[in-house]
């Protein structure tokens, strides 16, 4: 009875030749290995030195402070487990969406070699974690640091990796985060916050304040005049080491505002100076140290040191 031969994909260089037994041997080893030719039919992988069955994704370097957690492999290409010897840096290869990670070969040293293949009948010998495109980022960015990003590369032999942010320290996968590198604060003290050790707190010094960045993303401390706290009304700004000073235009007076000196128009009529809500009409200020008075029905207007002010009519 005729042999049937069988004949598994391979790149990379790599050349398999067929092993022939008779279709009803026991004995060898490839007679035991037949359920993916046909009876009698192993097929042997004659590898590159440092492979063992089948090529293996190439490394692609990574920016700093990164690691891969998954690869991609090609169709032919080894999957699951890398050994060491490839030298190859390869974390593990995962088989893309339409194909398994089967044991379709062994090596001429007799260990088994795990390709990626479509074929339906060889997949009943697949590893079932590295097959059908588990390498994506709904399933693996769980392996990355909370304070790390993941990335997804389609490209030939890409994968899913993690990278650490500039203001940490760690290779994605672990990543300790210092917020205060940079002094994001510029004119304070920077801390990590207690309770959120990724985010920073500012402490500003004397004649600065706290104030968001133009996108609105974090606080810094700033020169006070700078954020035109003297108001419309200012003629200059002054910092001192301990506190600010407003000059003011003509028409306006100094005037503290939440703690911070700051220049408005003067509100005469905020002390009622024309008397008691029941006589007067209306308050109006005519100037920074004048105002006038319109009194109620039942009452005309007086003066009392130079100033108006509304009382009953004889």
């Amino acid at each position: 009875m005729e042999a049937v031969k069988t004949q598994v994909p391979q790149r990379g260089g790599s050349a398999c030749r067929e092993a022939l037994s008779p279709p009803r041997a026991t004995s060898s080893r490839a007679s035991r290995l037949t359920p993916l030719g046909g009876a009698g039919v192993a097929t042997l992988c004659v590898v590159s030195v440092g492979l063992l069955a089948g090529s293996v994704a190439a490394y692609k370097d990574l920016p700093p402070q990164s690691e891969w957690v998954c690869r991609l492999a090609e169709p032919g290409q080894r999957c699951a487990d890398v050994y060491p010897n490839e030298g190859t840096k390869q974390k593990g290869a995962f088989c893309r969406e339409p194909e398994c990670c089967a044991r379709l070969a062994v090596s001429n040293s007799g260990s088994f070699g795990d390709l990626c293949t479509s074929d339906a009948g060889q997949c009943r010998h697949r590893k079932e974690e590295f097959s059908y495109g588990k390498c994506n980022l709904k399933t693996q960015c769980h392996k990355c640091s909370p304070s790390s990003t993941c990335h997804y590369d389609d490209s030939d032999n890409g994968g899913v990796w993690c990278q650490c942010p500039a203001n940490g320290k760690g290779n994605g996968i672990t990543c300790d985060v210092d917020p205060c590198i940079g002094n994001p604060c510029n004119n304070g003290i920077c801390s990590p916050k207690k309770d959120k050790p990724s985010e920073f707190q500012c402490n500003c010094y004397p004649g600065h304040t706290l104030v968001k960045d133009p996108l609105g993303r974090y606080q810094a401390c700033v020169d006070v005049c700078r954020t035109g706290i003297c108001g419309e009304g200012a003629l200059h700004c002054l910092n001192g080491e301990a506190e600010h000073m407003c000059i003011c235009k003509s028409g306006y007076i100094n005037q503290s505002l939440n703690g911070y000196d700051t220049c408005v128009k003067p509100d005469l009529c905020a002390v009622q100076p024309c008397g008691k809500p029941n006589a007067v009409l209306e308050c109006t200020t005519t100037s920074t140290t004048t105002y006038d008075c319109k009194c109620q029905t039942g009452f005309k207007k007086l003066q009392r040191n130079g100033n108006p002010y509304c009382a009953a009519s004889a």
